[in-house]
């Protein structure tokens, strides 16, 4: 797999097999264009998705009407690795 940042001052996105990893540029907002294409040796490469568009805010942390949303992240703020957890009404993909 292939992934491709269109916004090159977003930051970067690095990976092999079928995980790839974003390092967002610090301070940097807005909203930033994914896009991912299949590649083997075999078959070579396959076209490019879609653009999938992600919203990049600073955020230093949540009040706490966000539990009311069912929706918890801690720590809170935190600086290094967050953990979010929520609970859907409905499915849905992602």
């Amino acid at each position: 797999m292939k992934a491709r940042c269109l916004n090159s001052e977003a930051g970067t996105i690095e990976g092999t097999g079928t995980i790839s990893t974003v390092t967002w540029t610090p301070n940097w907002e807005g909203t930033a264009s994914i896009k991912v294409k299949g590649e083997n040796e075999a078959c070579g490469e396959g076209a490019f998705s879609g653009a999938f568009e992600v919203l990049c805010s600073i955020c230093t942390g949540i009040d706490e009407l966000g539990s009311d949303a069912g929706i918890t992240i801690y720590p809170n703020p935190s600086k290094l690795h967050p953990v979010l957890f929520f609970v859907a009404s409905q499915l849905f993909a992602l």
